[in-house]
């Protein structure tokens, strides 16, 4: 399987950089609730423009493509700073040259909609909000009464 993801981190790096739009498919949802294991996500180049803090971004991370918003610079601006919207901390930083794309539409239930990558928006941080809360309800174990009676 790591020939068949570098081969395609490959092939999506040269379309990208030839201009092209590529449509990929979510795996993880590391980016829920926006974007879903399943869906497809509409994804061009950035066109020789600086990406805007809260984009999300496709990122080659040695032979894996990663899909991850883009929360702030670190070395002088000279690496990026990714997170995904389900996760609690940013990943490690990441050169600015291994940005692939812009992650522009999503496509759930047959419908693509457009995102929004205008940087953060009032949606976005609650969307992110209610991720966080709901990962964090998943993690915690709820406590439930028990089922013996008192004496």
């Amino acid at each position: 399987m790591q020939i068949a993801s570098e081969l395609l981190a490959e092939l999506v790096a040269a379309r990208l950089t030839a201009g092209e739009t590529c449509v990929l498919v979510v795996r993880t949802g590391s980016m829920a609730p926006l974007l879903r294991p399943g869906d497809s996500v509409r994804v061009t180049p950035l066109g020789g423009e600086e990406p805007r803090r809260g984009a999300v971004l496709v990122v080659r991370q040695g032979n894996f493509l990663l899909t991850h918003r883009l929360v702030g610079w670190a070395g002088a601006g000279e690496q990026l700073l990714l997170q995904g919207d389900a996760c609690l901390r940013p990943d490690r930083p990441v050169a600015a040259d291994a940005v692939l794309g812009v992650v522009v539409a999503r496509r759930r239930g047959g419908r693509w909609q457009r995102l929004p990558n205008r940087g953060w928006r009032y949606n976005d941080v609650l969307s992110w909000g209610f991720g966080v809360l709901g990962l964090l309800l998943r993690r915690t174990k709820t406590l439930r009464p028990s089922k013996t009676k008192p004496s």
